[in-house]
This record gives C-alpha cells, structure tokens and sequence, in this order.
C-alpha cells in the first residue's frame, strides 16, 4: 500500500490480482484442483499472445493476455454456436486454442469498428 500526497491509500493492481488467483486457487482445491486451472490460465495467455500477433504484430503483456483470452474464449464459445462449427471443439487444445483466438480477433476488431479505433494497439 502506497500513500500519496493527499493521504489517500490506494492498492497496487498487483495485489488484488493476487488476492484473486489465491482466492480461485483455493477454490479450485475443493472443486477439481490447481492443474485445471493453470491449463486454463495457459491457454489464456496463449490466446491472448496470438490475437496480439494477429492484429498489431506483437504479443501484449501477461495480464492483458490473460483478460483477452479469457473474453475471446467467451465470444468465440458464442460464436462457434452461432454458426455452428462444433467440429472446432473436437480437436483437444487446438480447438479451444482456434475458438479463443477467433473470439479475441473478432472483438478487438469490433471494438475497432465500433467503439475505438485505437484499441489494443
């Protein structure tokens, strides 16, 4: 914890994402153990790291990999529905890989388009 000039304490982003990960970590002990969670945490980041190379031609840092993965994994998952391309799933770590990438590439174009030409760039 820092204090600043106006004695307002504010925490490190660090810290809650730490508070979190053990949070989930002990969580995940009761409700199926700690290796799925860290395949699920690389394959974000793997995820992440691609869509990075895809669309500005450098990977992002580590939590922004892991926050994009985890919403392409989302959008992706919903877009493989939509249309239908189950066979995607049928492909171990491959096919969650592509659905994660897919769904990362399609909403940071979106949010391109739509919202912010400058996002994730």
């Amino acid at each position: 914890m820092t204090k600043r000039k106006n004695d307002e304490s504010t925490y490190s982003p660090a810290l809650l994402i730490l508070l979190l990960v053990l949070l989930w970590l002990f969580a995940g002990s009761f409700l199926g153990g700690i290796v799925p969670l860290l395949w699920k945490l690389l394959l974000w980041v793997a995820t992440g790291a691609i869509t990075g190379y895809i669309v500005r031609g450098s990977s992002y840092d580590l939590l922004k990999n892991v926050l994009l993965g985890v919403a392409g994994s989302i959008l992706g998952s919903a877009l493989v529905r939509f249309f239908g391309l189950w066979f995607l799933y049928q492909i171990p770590m491959v096919g969650v890989l592509a659905v994660g990438v897919l769904g990362a590439v399609t909403l940071v174009y979106g949010m391109r388009l739509f919202v912010d030409n400058s996002f994730a760039r």
